[in-house]
């Protein structure tokens, strides 16, 4: 299949198998701008790999008119660049200025999405950011002169100097978000059954209108099915419904794109975006009370999360993503008896490592309950642990604590001790670290009452993945 979108087959190159792949070889040593060694595409992806090449040229559409649709590199760099805005035209041009003087010819007709010497968007910087700069191992595949020729030894050493002396030592995280949230019981809103009862009905109109008390209650003696039955569904309830979640969609697109992050698609209660994995959660909580604010308190969003690097393929991220939608509608709804939300409003976080080990994490999005202020928490002691305020070895060791010894009380033991051992920069890191711990924990506690295994797997999954979004999702500006 497809090695980008693998749904559809290859081109087929030639009469059988061995004679299209050296078709698509040759064609690879001819086009390298477009087409990578050892890559066959099927015809979508073929068609959209050349599309700016043919605007460009053949209908004559000069680059800067044509702006392509932002590469995952472009959004795991918004950050770096957001944060450095002022700077990256200047670093830009300067780096263009040096890669001509150490090699005039050198990448000259190179495509810069694949071999991005020539700097033209955030996503080519991303690429020489995770590669000049070591979060990647450099490979000297994307990197070639005009002639397709491998990049020397003694060019690559100037250029990787040049690199550090033009963006010093700050440094991005290429972790990214993808995120899918749906609206909670839908069905059940159009079909009537969270209607208001009439009863309900007339006590709003008595605090609204004393006056006409008589005349309510007049009209409201005449209901059929008496006071305690639901409103029908009248045609003006579909067009309420259908214009809130309308105006939602499109103040959900601002709150987006206002956070640098890219909108996929917005209909209605359905969402889709990807984000900076650090963003994420500020977004998610921003969409869940814009959600409530626009169609009505009680109600509430589902929500999704995979984060992962920004190679990671997306096609994995997707379905990740959608499965943690449906996990959050089953394990993380609201199950509060005192709060009025007919339920659900959960957050499933799919952290997905190098190694390819996925960590589950849940939280809840109802404003006032125990779920939101664990994620709340979470956020705490990841920012403390980025900063260098807190040290992963207080969630290693409990992690592995639990994992051995999956014993509640055994637990309360054992971070007692972690606490008093730990040699903490100040009192009020301690006290928050240690209020952070107990919210995280007795969320998962009262989510799980009855499974005690799954509160602690839980509850050592979120532990596990404080240090994991600290250290490869949070960006720390470098002091200068």
């Amino acid at each position: 299949s497809c090695p980008l979108c693998g749904e559809l087959p290859p081109i087929k190159l030639g009469r059988d198998f061995e004679k299209s792949r050296e078709s698509w070889k040759e064609l690879s040593n001819r086009a390298f701008k477009y087409i990578r060694e050892n890559e066959q595409l099927c015809p979508v992806c073929f068609a959209k790999r050349l599309f700016p090449k043919y605007v460009a040229e053949v209908l004559e559409v000069g680059s800067k008119k044509f702006e392509a649709y932002p590469t995952l590199g472009d959004v795991a760099a918004s950050k770096f660049v957001s944060r450095n805005s002022d700077k990256v035209s200047g670093k830009i041009k300067e780096w263009n200025d040096r890669v001509k003087r150490i090699s005039k010819k050198l990448w000259e007709n190179a495509f810069e999405i694949s071999s991005p010497s020539y700097i033209n968007s955030p996503g080519d910087l991303l690429i020489l950011i995770s590669r000049g700069a070591g979060l990647d191992t450099l490979n000297r595949e994307y990197m070639r002169g005009e002639n397709n020729e491998e990049l020397s030894s003694e060019n690559y050493q100037a250029l990787l100097k040049a690199f550090k002396e033009v963006f010093g030592e700050d440094k991005m995280k290429p972790y990214i978000a993808v995120v899918v949230a749906d609206g909670d019981n839908m069905g059940k809103w159009l079909s009537g059954e969270f209607n208001l009862t009439y009863e309900e009905l007339y006590n709003l109109f008595l605090e609204a209108s004393r006056k006409g008390k008589e005349r309510i209650q007049d009209e409201v003696s005449k209901v059929k099915g008496g006071l305690n039955s639901k409103i029908p569904m009248y045609p003006f309830l579909n067009a309420w419904i259908s214009r809130s979640l309308s105006s939602f969609s499109y103040r959900a697109s601002e709150v987006i794109r206002g956070s640098n992050a890219l909108p996929v698609y917005l209909g209605g209660d359905d969402v889709m975006f990807i984000s900076h994995a650090s963003d994420v959660f500020m977004i998610v909580k921003a969409l869940s009370e814009l959600y409530s604010d626009e169609f009505t308190p009680k109600a509430s969003l589902s929500v999704g999360v995979a984060i992962g690097h920004y190679k990671t393929p997306l096609r994995y991220m997707l379905e990740q993503a959608r499965g943690a939608e449906k996990m959050a509608k089953e394990l993380f709804s609201i199950r509060s008896s005192e709060n009025e939300s007919p339920g659900k409003g959960g957050v499933m976080v799919k952290f997905i490592k190098r190694t390819g080990e996925v960590l589950d994490v849940g939280f809840n999005l109802i404003r006032g309950e125990k779920g939101l202020k664990a994620l709340d928490g979470f956020e705490s002691l990841a920012n403390m642990v980025a900063k260098g305020d807190l040290s992963q070895r207080l969630f290693y060791d409990t992690v592995r604590f639990i994992r051995e010894y999956p014993d509640d009380e055994l637990l309360d033991s054992h971070l007692s001790f972690l606490f008093s051992r730990i040699s903490w920069k100040s009192e009020n890191i301690r006290n928050l670290s240690e209020l952070s711990i107990r919210i995280i924990r007795d969320y998962y506690r009262a989510q799980f009452p009855s499974d005690q295994s799954k509160y602690l797997a839980y509850f050592a999954n979120s532990l596990e993945a404080i240090p994991f979004f600290a250290t490869r999702c949070i960006e720390i500006p470098v002091r200068r």
